[in-house]
């Protein structure tokens, strides 16, 4: 044997151990594989690649027994079922082929599915309302279903129309899962809106809405205004309605009034009380005449109320003079104008008299409308208070005002040119209603100074050369006075005076009426 077939013998045992690790080496590089996506709506996908003769994808459910779902020599995909509250196992078994004893398993995936529950907000559904007006939907229950783990549950509402259904009428209660949600239309409205309920958390938001029809009733009542109440009828027979009203004491309705169309309004006197008000629906039958459809009744109690009437401003006046007739308005609810009495009083009777000639009341009975004429005593000034009242036989109101009867200005005041033994007597007119005069005199600086104030009609002012004025005012009390009445501008100068006048000192009161006279040597002059 040549040294050249020794080494080739010596070699071969190496070339089968370079094999084995090629064969090992290409098994791990191309290895199989198995992954798991998402749970979607309850499904998740499964995918595979299969680097063996075949692939065995398997599945179990919690401790059951592994199922073959399929056998694939190629990559793909598996779209398996699940549910919360269960666990789910999928194994990828890798075959290659054998010897004569077949393929064998040369590598095992396993992959595990655990669904857990989707977040969900969501908000049950809340049929349409309809209502009539001036009312409410009461308390509708409604279910928040919330499993959002994060954030805090808000729940808002709007109103699409909110002159009809307004923010502040939509109220909501309960708490968790369980509310409710009320909802008030605005007062005296027709019409619709809808309501929606909005509730966010975590990130998620959920919404529901629903309609509220706010109809107007079959029967309603306005007033009553004047002993009249007023019905409103919504009719939907398709010949005609009967309006039926009645007092509660009485057992009989009566014939009613018919009425035709779709609605309209009727008056009926009343008086304080609880009444009855049915509305029949009828519509054409066969030879027996027309078919009672329905009959909606509506009960009304009408309390008695005060009447009312309107203010009277203050009057201002002169002695021997009158007002003007002073319009003002009386009204009752339950009362017809003719039926309320009107009574008058003055607070003052020397100023103005309680009779029908004195406080004189005219207007129609049968309206609302009347008119007041005062007309105080002769020669009377002053103040007094004027009540009228109006009376519905239960209850009484009274509006007052008053009456100022002031003097006239006295109509002259005379101011001599020259001094009589050292005085200037200034004097003046009466004037009727007049009880006492004040007396001001401006010197320089147009200053007034009160230098008089009593119920003569003449002053002796001791005046120095200067220049003077004067003026006076009526009054029958210190808050009734007329306006003044202001003399002529008197110029006196040293020569006008009476030289052999003597020097009178005047003492007056806290008031300003002169109370005494002293000479120079300050005696008190007779």
């Amino acid at each position: 044997m040549s040294s050249i077939q020794s080494a080739a013998r010596l070699q071969q045992p190496n070339r089968l151990f370079l094999l084995l690790i090629l064969l090992v080496s290409s098994n791990y590089l191309f290895a199989s594989t198995l992954t798991k996506g998402e749970v979607i709506n309850g499904v998740v996908k499964i995918s595979w690649t299969c680097t063996g003769t075949y692939c065995e994808l398997r599945q179990r459910i919690n401790s059951g027994s592994y199922t073959t779902i399929t056998t694939v020599n190629t990559s793909g995909t598996y779209n398996a079922n699940v549910s919360v509250g269960n666990t789910y196992y999928y194994l990828l078994n890798t075959y290659t082929a054998g010897g004569v004893s077949g393929p064998v398993l040369t590598e095992s995936d396993l992959v595990t599915v655990t669904p857990v529950a989707a977040e969900e907000l969501t908000i049950s559904g809340i049929l349409d309302k309809t209502i009539y007006k001036n009312s409410s939907t009461g308390a509708i229950p409604f279910a928040i279903n919330d499993t959002v783990s994060s954030g805090s549950l808000d729940v808002q509402v709007s109103s699409s129309i909110e002159s009809v259904v307004p923010l502040s009428g939509i109220t909501l209660g309960g708490s968790g899962t369980s509310r409710t949600i009320t909802v008030t239309p605005a007062a005296n409205q027709i019409g619709s809106s809808t309501i929606r309920i909005t509730v966010s958390k975590g990130g998620k938001t959920a919404y529901e809405e629903f309609i509220v029809f706010v109809n107007r009733p079959p029967l309603e009542t306005s007033g009553p205004v004047n002993g009249e109440l007023t019905v409103l009828w919504a009719c939907t027979g398709n010949i005609y309605c009967a309006v039926k009203f009645k007092n509660s004491n009485n057992s009989s309705w009566g014939e009613g009034v018919q009425v035709q169309g779709t609605s309209g309004s009727l008056k009926f006197a009343i008086s304080p009380g609880t009444y009855n008000i049915a509305l029949e629906h009828w519509s054409a039958g066969g030879t027996s005449g027309p078919t009672l459809l329905r009959t909606d009744y509506l009960n009304k109690t009408i309390p008695n109320t005060a009447p009312t009437i309107s203010n009277i401003a203050d009057q201002n006046i002169f002695v021997n003079g009158s007002t003007a007739a002073i319009g003002f308005t009386i009204s009752d609810s339950e009362s017809k104008p003719q039926n309320l009495v009107i009574t008058t009083s003055s607070s003052d009777t020397n100023v103005v008299q309680n009779n029908a000639v004195a406080i004189k009341i005219e207007g129609n009975t049968l309206t609302n409308t009347r008119s007041v004429k005062v007309t105080p005593a002769i020669s009377r000034a002053g103040k007094s208070t004027i009540s009228i009242n109006v009376s519905d036989g239960q209850f009484t109101t009274t509006d007052t005002f008053t009456v100022t009867v002031r003097p006239y200005p006295p109509a002259a005041i005379v101011v001599p040119a020259t001094d009589i033994d050292g005085h200037f007597p200034v004097h003046w007119a009466t004037s009727a209603g007049a009880s006492f005069y004040i007396l001001e005199s401006s010197g320089v600086g147009g200053r007034w100074f009160p230098i008089y104030e009593g119920n003569e009609t003449i002053y002796p002012a001791a005046l120095t050369a200067g220049s003077f004025a004067f003026r006076v005012k009526a009054c029958a009390s210190s808050s009734v006075c007329s306006a003044e009445k202001v003399s002529n501008v008197v110029n006196i100068s040293g020569s006008q005076l009476n030289y052999n006048r003597r020097v009178v000192f005047m003492h007056t009161d806290l008031l300003g009426s002169p109370a005494a006279e002293t000479n120079e040597q300050g005696n008190e002059n007779e």
